[in-house]
This record gives C-alpha cells, sequence and structure tokens, in this order.
C-alpha cells in the first residue's frame, strides 16, 4: 500500500483494529472524529460486553467531553464518593474494630450481618482537586454508547484473527494485512491491537519478532495469575428489600473474608440494579496452566457459585428470609449476565512491531483494584489516535517512529498504575498471611495516610485529543502539559 499525503502533507492511514473492547471502539470514535478510514474487527459474532461495573476517573473526562459523549455518560453511571471496606466475621467470634476512633466510619454491617466495618475512603478530596468525580457504570452501557457513535459497517462481527502479515519493499509500498479464520483478508497501513490479554495479534507479532531476535526475555513470559473472579450485575432489585439502591451515588462496599482465600464487591448502578464481584486469591504454589484448565467452563462456575452463596453482604435489609447473602445477589442476577474470569498482570515491553501496535490489556493487563484497566485503555487510544494524527506519511519508517512516541508517552503513567494497581490489592483484597497483616498494620496506623495516597494517584494526568477544541482544567491541581502535536504547531505557524 503506497504511502498518502493529504493536500497538508499530514498523512491520512487506514488503520486495522483487531477487537471492540474499551479501547479498540474509543479509538474508532476518535478516528470516526477525525474523517479517517478504519475498520474494527471482533471475534466474537456478537458484542457481548460481559462483567459487572467499571470505573473512569478524571483522568478520561476531557476527552470524553471533547468527544461528545460525556454528558451521556452522566446519565448511565453514579458519582462514587467513598469506599466501605468491611472484614467477614463470623458468628460469636470477636473482633476489634481496627477503624481509627476518628475516622468516619460506614454506615452499613455489624456483627450481625456477619461482617464489621475496616474503614472508609472518601474521594472527595480527589474530586475537589480534580474537578471531576470517580463514576461507576455497567461495563454493557458504556459499550452501547460507544456503538451508538459508530457507523455499524464499520464493524466486522466473527472475525477470528489467525494471522498477521506485513510486507516490506525498499520503494516503500508496503502494508499489513489480517487473515481471518473465515478465509477473509484484510489490508490496511496501521493494524491496532486492541484485543485484549490474550491477544492473537501480539502472540503473532511476538513469533515474528522472537524469530528476528529483538523480543526481550520478559514478553515471552506469561501472565501472572492473581485471582479467579466471578462477576456479574442484577435485573432492577425491590427498594423494599435493598433500599442502598435509592442513593443518587454508589454505594461501594467491599468485603475481605475470614478464613477463607476470598475477598467480595457490591456497587449499585443506575436502574436500581447492584453489580457484584467475587475475587479467589489463587495459592502461588498452583500451576496456572492447570489451574486455567480446571477453573473454566460453565460446570466450573456453578461450583463457584454454590461455593459463594453463604457471603454475608452488608447491603440490603434483613427480614423476609434474613441476612443478605451473595446468594441473594446471585439469583437475582440473569445466568448469562454471570462470567467467570481470571484476574492477571503483566506489563510487556514491546509495545509495537513493523506496521502493528498494541493497546489497552495486550500491553499491560492491570490488577482491577484501582479500576485502572479501562482508564488506561482509553487513555492508550487517545495518545495512538495523537501519533497517528502527527504522521507526515504512511511509511514504515514514520508508522514506527509514531508507534515509538505512543510507548514514549504512554509506558511511564501506565508503569505507574500498574505497580499502584499491585500495592492497593494486597491492601484491600490480598489474603496471605503477609497481605493480611499489612493490612492490619495500615488499616489500624495509618488510615488516613491510605486515604490521602487513594486521593492523589495521577491527578494532574488527562490527556486530551490534539485535534480537537482543549478542554480548561475544572480542578486545583496544576496538569501535567501534554506534548504539543506537531500537525497542530505546523497549522498555526501556517495560519499565521
Amino acid at each position: 500500500m503506497a504511502p498518502q499525503v493529504d493536500s497538508e502533507q499530514w498523512a491520512k492511514p487506514r488503520v486495522l483494529i483487531s477487537g471492540a473492547g474499551i479501547g479498540g471502539l474509543t479509538l474508532a470514535l476518535i478516528l470516526e472524529q477525525a474523517g479517517y478510514e478504519y475498520e474494527v474487527f471482533e471475534r466474537a459474532s456478537k458484542i457481548k460486553p460481559l462483567g459487572a461495573a467499571m470505573s473512569f476517573s478524571h483522568n478520561v473526562a476531557p476527552a470524553m467531553i471533547q468527544l461528545g459523549i460525556y454528558d451521556e455518560f452522566l446519565q448511565i453511571s453514579k458519582t462514587m464518593e467513598s469506599l466501605d471496606l468491611f472484614q467477614e466475621r463470623s458468628q460469636g467470634a470477636t473482633m476489634q474494630d481496627i477503624s481509627d476512633d476518628s475516622q468516619p466510619q460506614p454506615t452499613q454491617g455489624d456483627a450481625a450481618s456477619g461482617v464489621v466495618p475496616l474503614t472508609t475512603v472518601h474521594f472527595a478530596q480527589m474530586t475537589a482537586m480534580t474537578g471531576y468525580p470517580i463514576r461507576i457504570f455497567p461495563r454493557p452501557k458504556f459499550f452501547d454508547l460507544l456503538l451508538s457513535r459508530l457507523p455499524a459497517h464499520k464493524i466486522h462481527l466473527g472475525k477470528k484473527i489467525v494471522d498477521v502479515t506485513q510486507d516490506s519493499r525498499e520503494d516503500g509500498v508496503d502494508g499489513v494485512t489480517i487473515h481471518c479464520a473465515d478465509e477473509t483478508t484484510y489490508s490496511g497501513d496501521i493494524l491496532v491491537g486492541a484485543d485484549g490479554a490474550y491477544s492473537a495479534v501480539r502472540r503473532s507479532i511476538y513469533k515474528q519478532a522472537a524469530t528476528d531476535e529483538k523480543l526481550p526475555a520478559q514478553d515471552l513470559e506469561n501472565l501472572n495469575l492473581g485471582y479467579v473472579t466471578m462477576v456479574g450485575t442484577t435485573d432492577p432489585l425491590d427498594q423494599e428489600l435493598f433500599p442502598e439502591v435509592k442513593e443518587n451515588a454508589c454505594l461501594h462496599f467491599r468485603t475481605v473474608g475470614e478464613n477463607k482465600p476470598h475477598t467480595w464487591s457490591t456497587f449499585t448502578v443506575p436502574d436500581n440494579r447492584i453489580a457484584w464481584s467475587i475475587n479467589a486469591q489463587v495459592d502461588s504454589s498452583q500451576d496456572p496452566t492447570v489451574l486455567r484448565t480446571k477453573e473454566w467452563g460453565d460446570d466450573s462456575t456453578d461450583v463457584m457459585i454454590e461455593g459463594v452463596r453463604t457471603f454475608p453482604i452488608p447491603a440490603g435489609r434483613e427480614g423476609l428470609g434474613g441476612k443478605k447473602t451473595m446468594g441473594d445477589l446471585i439469583d437475582k442476577t440473569p445466568r448469562d449476565n454471570i462470567s467467570k474470569v481470571f484476574l492477571e498482570e503483566k506489563l510487556f515491553e514491546t509495545w509495537s512491531y513493523g506496521r502493528v501496535v498494541l493497546v489497552g490489556d495486550a500491553c499491560h493487563k492491570l490488577l482491577p483494584a484501582l479500576g485502572q484497566g479501562a482508564v488506561n485503555a482509553f487513555e492508550d487510544a487517545v495518545i495512538l489516535a495523537n501519533c497517528i494524527y502527527d504522521l507526515r506519511s504512511t511509511s514504515r519508517t514514520d508508522v514506527q517512529a509514531a508507534f515509538q512516541e505512543y510507548r514514549d508517552q504512554r509506558y511511564p503513567h501506565a508503569k505507574f498504575q500498574y505497580q499502584s494497581s499491585k500495592s492497593v490489592a494486597k491492601v484491600i483484597q490480598g489474603q496471605t498471611w503477609f497481605e493480611s497483616l499489612w493490612r492490619k498494620f495500615t488499616l489500624t496506623f495509618f488510615p488516613k495516610r491510605f486515604e490521602r495516597e487513594q486521593n492523589s494517584r495521577g491527578l494532574d494526568y488527562m490527556p486530551q485529543v490534539a485535534f480537537l477544541p482543549q478542554v480548561p482544567a475544572r480542578g486545583t491541581v496544576p496538569l501535567l502539559p501534554q506534548v504539543p502535536s506537531k500537525r497542530f504547531l505546523h497549522t498555526q505557524a501556517t495560519n499565521k
């Protein structure tokens, strides 16, 4: 495919996007508004975003405003003002409330309900400093919002990529081609692998990079398996039995299990629903390969459901059956809305090869303790789009330089959130003896410090789309300067 430039000597490449997740669809929306040629290829025959609640913080709010989706996003989400952390307590056991007496305590939960409060983390400081609250939303609703802004004919379903080939010739006529299981092929100037933690695109380019002896050894290692997780979202609930769903704000309760490897969470979301998740920490001595085989499929999900039914939750009104448990929420969740996944982590070093680049979980898989997975995928899409926007030509050299600029801008922030997510996970859901001890030490002696840390992570980073009107800062924190767009600076100089 010959290099192309427009009348202003700026390229408009044809972009192939593998994966219709948050990163892929966000990039598609930006390219749509930029007038670029693109197509999205999703291996599933139907886009069915499984999962519980997701969260977006201040980091992506300005870009959402730029893209014209923030107001609708507010309609499908709730503000999360605090996180209430609880400890399961067996009937008749004694356990001192380890929270600082000077700290506001969770209003739900007591010994009779099987849980006792540990601490409450408030996010008012973060909201004041950034100008944006944390918003919790059901995953399917946000996908519906993104899909509503994209032409249906540009999204191809049932396209499982089995191979990726790249051509390179001295005359610059080259490109990248995807080969699908249905024997169809598609070619373009750029391929974006937004196809998740088990990315077929990443696997293909890593194979080629390894053959060329250009792949770091750590990129060949498996993802680190931390938790087996089951998630779901209920149908609308009876407000009399679950009065917390009436609250305008999201009530987020997280419970740490007693003498078990589990933690479980609930989030109130719009339409009188509760999104929930249950994490089972994996024993580090277990073989991840064997575990992945054993813990997959509908039967294993049913087994996990039966094993967690009696877990107490600090939600709902007692009576008409007694104390509320996870089983009450599971029974009100359609079976098709329950999914079981592995929570793994890995920060890859190689983010691109030739004309292929990775975004989201394909290049950095984060634990969800801070809710940063979707945020980072969104940020990847914004920065990658900016780098594509600055392309002078679609030559391999220029494309590779754009990909390197994208990684240079994004890698430090992704690494910071990767490390932060791992650290916070140890406190709020870790179940090894050391993690349990560290949680008790942290929340007993330094609860305010822990809260301050949660209110101060990455406050100054809010990347915006280069070619759209910039959104001014709303909070009190000075924003991290964004790398200026070469094309934007050129246009300004030309218009003077």
